[in-house]
């Protein structure tokens, strides 16, 4: 984060049975979706804003929607990480998905952030979202070896180093997690720690290029770039809108949503 206080617009929906169960949370971004499960993270990408204009007469109905699935998952992690939240929303969600009331959820927050607590011995993972882009730190515990990190990625069409970014080719278009910026708090002040990643097999990990203090904590700390962001996750369109007695509002509308991918790639 380079000392700066981070923005978030992205919001973690909790699962309270709407979604599968290997489901934690999900985030829903311009690119499609994010699922957050026990030791891997699932992307289902697609354009939100294709729905959109085919949805308004813009485009043909049988126009070719792109999509790509691919996940990360956290090789030879601990089994049953805690879940963490930050910044809980005021407001909730119900959903009624179909006649099955199994799958009705009541009072679903959103979140700003989401942490596994210890993904590995004494290592927690935190995403969140920075000025619009998907983020995840590491965050190692004095006295925890961050060589245990191995991330594990599949359904990507190629992946490859370049200039110390990971570049993840998919059919929706380039993905880009920039060089990790790791770094300790020493004495009050932010001291960065040389870093970089080493790929091999489609699994990615960290290789330390200088000596580090094990006694204090240590943060890795990327960042995933979607090239064609907006800053927009609206794919819902409002059709009816009324009032009650007592004030209350309450629209009527379309909203689309892919669901959790049945394959990846």
């Amino acid at each position: 984060m380079n000392g700066q206080e981070h923005v978030s617009v992205l919001k973690f929906t909790e699962n309270k049975g709407q979604f599968l169960p290997n489901i934690n949370y999900r985030l829903s971004i311009n690119e499609g979706d994010i699922y957050l499960e026990n030791n891997k993270i699932t992307y289902n990408l697609y354009s939100r804003d294709l729905i959109s204009d085919i949805h308004h007469g813009k485009k043909e109905k049988n126009t070719i929607i792109n999509r790509h699935s691919y996940s990360v998952k956290f090789e030879n992690s601990l089994p049953n990480p805690q879940f963490h939240t930050n910044g809980k929303s005021t407001n909730y969600s119900n959903f009624f998905i179909g006649n099955d009331k199994s799958k009705w959820a009541s009072n679903v927050y959103d979140y700003e952030s989401v942490v596994y607590k210890n993904i590995y011995e004494g290592i927690d993972v935190k995403y969140y979202g920075y000025y619009g882009q998907v983020k995840y730190d590491f965050i190692v515990e004095p006295g925890a070896n961050p060589n245990q990190i191995l991330l594990s990625y599949q359904g990507l069409d190629k992946m490859s180093l370049k200039n110390g970014h990971l570049f993840m080719e998919t059919n929706f278009g380039t993905l880009v997690e920039n060089s990790p910026y790791v770094y300790q708090w020493v004495e009050g002040k932010q001291k960065k720690i040389e870093c970089q990643y080493y790929l091999k097999n489609n699994q990615l990990s960290f290789v330390f290029n200088e000596a580090y203090d094990e006694s204090l904590e240590l943060i890795i700390d990327p960042v995933l770039s979607f090239a064609t962001y907006t800053g927009s996750v609206a794919n819902n369109f409002g059709c009816t809108a009324t009032y009650d007695d007592a004030g209350n509002m309450y629209v009527g509308g379309t909203v689309f949503g892919f669901g959790y991918p049945t394959t990846i790639g």
